[in-house]
């Protein structure tokens, strides 16, 4: 997300005006030509920033935010949802994890025999039991172990830069992980945070270290001390965060994704970004999204498309979603000329999504560019959390059920099948 002051400017002003006429606020949705939003205007057709959206009979701020959580109505059951590099992955009950799409590097997990072709059929990953929760293409277990596959420099044992099987992490008890590419840090037991990774050569560890490129040690982060705040995720792009108990969410590394203002090009002091209240964060690449007090709000690398636009460093709000938001995801961009593409879920357990469109990913019955937030149609129940990859999108529902929507050229519905794009959710064939 990007923009200069004079749209900055302009978008103060929509705010002002929207404020002033709020029962009037409606979600905009993607037809067949869109009408121009001549509040925001963009010669590329890309919005400087999205318009704050009013909130209409969503949950109040007061009321304490309790998250979904799925409850099995029928087996198979999944409790959490991955994505890597257009592959997603399920945790499925009692423990196990399947995984399907994409598998370029490795990431379905199924071994050197299974080659690099993509599977639309969910498979279980060997070696993966009693699995507790995912990030990415790994997993923790139950003891704090944690076993990682797919592309990665964390996977200590392994020369190349991926592994088609699991590897155990050289990691003391863990709770949380988060694995980017080349780059992953976790949160222990005790509440330490410890990276690896070549966070080392990008300078995204606090202490300085410099192991160069592929340095796979891993490091204590020192993060500043809390009155009773534990950390309890991370996330991993260009910049790294540590999301606290208390709502605080803390960062280092790039400064076109730090979410706060900072003199060094490369800051390795973990400090509170300029959002209050966060309760869900997540990166991909330089891109990052953040919920705070039920609100979203977008930044990171610059969103090119026919010009070279400034990189937007702090939280730009996103707009056109009618109620309080519980989780975002975002679509890792792998070009300059890409468009931002993320989906939200609702805490009524509606998705929302935005971007790219072209092959149904955002959902709406559509095939057109979702310049804002557009409600996706066609889920069973309500959603628990979403994930979202360039051209697919999955939702982990609160039955336990995985639905996804978008490409399935290589097999990211997971149907069983590869085939043609779908923009209405239909379920995962877990196993």
């Amino acid at each position: 997300m990007r923009f200069t002051r004079r749209s900055l400017e302009r978008v103060l002003a929509v705010l002002a005006s929207a404020l002033a006429a709020a029962s009037c606020a409606t979600v905009t949705q993607s037809t067949g030509e869109e009408e121009p939003d001549a509040s925001i205007p963009d010669e590329a057709g890309v919005p400087d920033a999205l318009p704050e959206a009013s909130v209409d009979g969503g949950a109040s701020d007061a009321q304490p935010f309790v998250p979904r959580k799925v409850e099995c109505e029928a087996g198979p059951c999944a409790r959490d949802l991955s994505e890597s590099s257009g592959a997603f992955c399920a945790l499925v009950d009692p423990g196990g994890v399947a995984c399907w799409g994409r598998n370029t590097v490795g990431q379905l997990g199924r071994g050197d025999d299974a080659g690099t072709a993509p599977s639309g059929q969910p498979m279980l990953v060997e070696g993966v039991e009693g699995a507790s929760s995912l990030g990415r293409t790994c997993a923790v277990h139950t003891d704090g172990s944690v076993r990682c596959w797919g592309w990665g420099d964390f996977l200590q044992e392994v020369e190349e830069w991926h592994s088609t099987r699991p590897v155990v992490l050289p990691f003391p008890p863990t709770k949380r992980i988060f694995s980017n590419a080349r780059r992953l840090c976790g949160v222990l037991t005790d509440g330490r945070v410890l990276c690896s990774g070549v966070l080392v050569s990008w300078g995204l560890l606090p202490n300085g270290a410099t192991g160069g490129f592929g340095a796979r040690e891993p490091e204590f982060v020192p993060l500043p001390a809390a009155s009773g705040a534990e950390v309890v995720d991370v996330a991993v792009g260009s910049s790294a965060f540590a999301l606290r108990a208390d709502g605080v969410a803390l960062s280092w590394g790039s400064w076109t994704a730090l979410g706060r203002a900072s003199s060094l090009p490369i800051d390795p002091e973990p400090r509170p970004i300029a959002l209050p209240e966060v309760t869900n964060i997540d990166a991909a690449g330089g891109d990052v999204c953040a919920v705070s007090a039920g609100r979203l709000y977008c930044w990171g690398q610059p969103n090119h498309y026919h010009e070279q636009l400034p990189t937007q460093p702090t939280p730009v709000p996103i707009g056109g979603i009618p109620e309080l938001v519980a989780q975002a995801s975002l679509a890792e961009r792998f070009t300059d000329t890409e468009r931002l593409r993320g989906c939200a879920v609702g805490r009524s357990g509606d998705v929302y999504c935005w971007g790219a469109n072209d092959v149904g990913q955002a959902g709406d019955g559509t095939r057109s560019f979702a310049l804002h937030p557009v409600k996706v149609k066609g889920l069973s129940g309500p959603a628990v959390l979403v994930r979202a990859t360039p051209t697919a999108t999955c939702a982990l529902l609160q039955s336990g059920r995985v639905e996804c929507w978008g490409a399935n050229d290589e097999g990211a519905l997971g149907r069983g099948e590869l085939g043609m794009f779908d923009p209405t959710p239909a379920p995962v064939s877990l196993p």
